[in-house]
């Protein structure tokens, strides 16, 4: 493993190298670019001088326009004449100097000789003619000798802003002196400076015989002139017969006075050698380094990666569950004494496993044993609270016919009795008044007695049927209150007979009063409703009942949560009415929020479930 660290630090070394290649790389590019800079500066430098040396010479030709002495309708040519010769002694205006009319006609010229006439068809007379702004042509060809000539055009404006015309001097680009300035600079073996116009006519050349020809690039260097855009970069040279192949670094600056650019063009060759040599130099270094880092990943993947991935493929089957195979690694370093440990793993995994497998089924049996018991549990549970209000509503029964066959009796019979004892006491109108009080009384006891067989068993429901005990229910316990409610019963025939479905009967229809006799009572004690809706419906299979109220509704979760003292009778009502749908085996659901009224629904199955 040692000698592992030391390749590894050998990499280290290679990486670092390599870290230092780049940032050489970096630097090179950054002289190259230092080196483009330099030469779209000398190329700047030289487009200012120009720009200059127009800019003087259209000062010139303003002057006169400011002068206040030039006046083309006069017919007196003399302060013309003479502003003309001063311009032409102290400019470079090597030709002619004129003055144009508004409508682009030559009035006068200096010197004489070879005057024109008009020169409304240049394009760069009528710009100056409409845009009142001096302007320097490209290289035109004028006359019937088809030379070439460049126009300097000033307006003539007066003070009192009106335009009299046009002055503008002709020059000679053979003859023109910037030419003298280019090749007074100073360049290198394989430098060329051009001066050019927008139609890639070169004006102005350190190579003579370049003069007035196009140049090899007049497209892309006219847009740069159009778009008063510098640039610098690489191109090809296709001028002096070369090859396409070579290149050239070109530095490009139009001008801002006319139409030109300044063009400083270098062979890449003598700008990029050093750069060129020194990076060689790097990308060998950088060959060499990629292959001794070869070299080292080789011994790296046979000595330790190949083991590592041999512990990762037993990881992984391991993982899947395989803990038979064996972890066997070719190594003899500390790399084979993990194997060795992940191996007894290995065992010691699967050992555990087939002992947590043999506790897993023991404890699935234990499970079901335990879920049959509770099952049996609950069905118990069921059948003995199903005998606990079958045996309260038998009590129930009994007590109301006890207290309707003995109790109601006696008590009428008592009535009866104060009945005849008045008729018997003629003339005793005291003791008869106190006889008509104690009977008032009795009557109002056997009123309550009665009220509470009903409320013990209803008459109603074992005689008629459950839709008159629902009609009587809702009058008992809810018009009285003043709340309005609304029975709607579908489906059921009326008959206490034939109501009673298959394998429920009679003990259905005592659930279903008993429920909505509680969510009643609850409406009435405590939910401040003014509308109820009960209905009941009798569909196929089974029987769909519905109690809904618009009182004041509580957090159902909230309510049901509550457990042992806490909870309020209402609570306990509820839970009732869920356990008696429960042992019919059917479904509870109570829909209720704060001030939105409560909706109790529950579904009773035809079919009882099975015990």
């Amino acid at each position: 493993m040692v000698k592992k660290i030391i390749l590894s630090v050998l990499l280290s070394i290679v990486v670092i190298l390599g870290g230092l290649g780049v940032a050489s790389y970096l630097s090179i590019e950054d002289s190259i670019q230092r080196s483009l800079a330099s030469h779209l500066e000398l190329a700047r430098l030289n487009s200012r001088y120009v720009d200059q040396l127009l800019e003087d010479n259209l000062n010139r030709l303003s002057y006169i326009a400011l002068s206040g002495d030039i006046d083309l309708g006069d017919g007196d040519w003399e302060p013309e004449q003479e502003a003309l010769h001063a311009v032409h002694q102290y400019s470079l205006f090597t030709d002619r100097i004129f003055f144009l009319d508004n409508f682009g006609h030559v009035v006068l010229v200096y010197p004489e000789a070879g005057r024109r006439s008009s020169l409304f068809g240049v394009q760069e007379v009528r710009q100056v003619l409409a845009e009142r702004r001096p302007r320097v042509s490209n290289v035109l060809s004028l006359g019937p000798e088809r030379e070439p000539v460049i126009l300097a055009l000033v307006p003539l404006i007066r003070p009192d802003g009106q335009m009299i015309g046009v002055v503008g001097g002709e020059i000679n680009p053979r003859t023109f002196v910037v030419t003298e300035i280019i090749k007074a600079i100073p360049e290198g073996r394989d430098t060329v400076i051009e001066l050019l116009d927008r139609n890639g006519l070169i004006l102005s050349s350190n190579i003579p015989e370049r003069i007035l020809t196009e140049s090899d690039h007049e497209e892309f260097l006219g847009s740069l002139i159009a778009e008063g855009r510098s640039s610098v970069g690489r191109c090809h040279r296709c001028h002096e017969g070369e090859a396409p192949s070579s290149r050239d670094m070109l530095a490009f600056v139009p001008l801002t006075v006319a139409p030109w650019g300044v063009a400083v063009r270098v062979g890449e060759g003598s700008v990029f050698a050093p750069a060129k040599r020194l990076r060689a130099w790097f990308l060998a270094l950088g060959g060499l380094s990629l292959v001794v880092a070869l070299w080292l990943v080789l011994d790296i993947s046979r000595n330790l990666v190949a083991p590592v991935r041999s512990l990762i493929a037993a990881a992984s089957r391991i993982g899947g569950g395989d803990l038979a195979s064996p972890v066997e690694v070719s190594s003899r370093d500390e790399i084979a004494t993990l194997a060795q440990g992940f191996d007894e793993m290995r065992a010691r995994l699967a050992a555990s496993l087939e002992r947590i497998q043999q506790d897993k089924l023991l404890l699935e049996g234990r499970v079901v044993e335990r879920t049959r018991e509770i099952e049996a549990n609950r069905r118990l549970l069921a059948r003995l609270l199903m005998k606990v209000i079958t045996a309260e509503e038998e009590e129930r029964q009994r007590l109301a016919k006890e207290l309707h066959d003995d109790t109601g009796q006696n008590l009428n019979a008592v009535l009866m009795s104060l009945d005849y004892l008045k008729m018997t006491l003629p003339g005793q109108e005291a003791l008869k008044g106190k006889i008509d009080r104690l009977r008032d009384q009795m009557a109002a006891t056997v009123a309550g007695l009665r009220q509470m067989i009903d409320e013990l068993r209803p008459t109603l429901l074992d005689e008629l049927g459950l839709q008159p005990a629902l009609s009587w229910l809702l009058e008992r316990y809810l018009s009285g209150r003043g709340v309005h409610y609304q029975l709607e019963v579908t489906g059921m025939p009326a008959g206490a007979g034939e109501e009673s479905g298959p394998g429920l009967g009679v003990q259905r229809n005592l659930f279903v009063f008993r429920i909505v006799q509680e969510a009643v009572q609850n409406i009435a004690r405590y939910a401040g409703a003014t509308e109820v809706h009960v209905a009941a419906h009798k569909g196929e299979g089974c029987l769909e009942v519905s109690i809904e109220d618009d009182g004041q509704g509580f957090d159902v979760e909230t309510i049901l949560s509550r457990d042992g003292q806490e909870q309020e009778a209402g609570v306990h009502g509820l839970v009732a009415m869920r356990e008696r749908v429960g042992l019919l085996g059917g479904r509870f659901h109570i829909c209720s929020r704060p001030g939105q009224g409560t909706q109790i629904m529950f579904l009773l199955p035809d079919e009882p479930p099975v015990a």
